[in-house]
């Protein structure tokens, strides 16, 4: 009798134990489903930032052609003698469309940079605060 009561209480303990493994194995595989929602969620918006990145890579040469349509406007109005004004209003134009080109690829690049920064930390684990999951 007294191997029985034994083995009874060592049966519990392992069927305790056997719980605790079952409560340890769902709890990893609901964190494996959020990290990969996570980087899903990640991803996507890499996609999106590249497809923004495509749409302004395609229109740079449109307003390249466009400053060097304005300097060759330049560049007649120059051998040409116009008056000083609308030389003036023209390089306006131009440098407004420079100023413009920078701006985009510049928050191309920092749209990219923080999504594949955050991309990283998310499949590497860390939290940087101020960056969204």
């Amino acid at each position: 009798m007294p191997d029985e009561a034994n083995l009874r209480t060592e049966l519990r303990e392992m069927n305790a134990e056997l719980g605790d493994v079952k409560i340890s194995v769902a709890r990893i595989e609901e964190s494996t489903k959020e990290s990969n929602r996570r980087l899903e969620s990640i991803e996507n918006e890499i996609k999106h930032d590249l497809k923004t990145i495509r749409m302004a890579m395609q229109a740079i040469p449109m307003l390249k052609d466009k400053i060097d349509g304005n300097t060759a406007e330049i560049a007649a109005l120059k051998t040409s003698k116009a008056d000083a004004d609308d030389l003036a209003a023209l390089k306006k134009r131009v440098d407004v469309m420079e100023e413009k080109v920078q701006q985009i690829i510049w928050r191309t690049l920092s749209a990219v940079g923080v999504a594949v920064l955050t991309y990283v930390a998310q499949k590497l684990g860390i939290t940087i605060p101020g960056l969204k999951p």
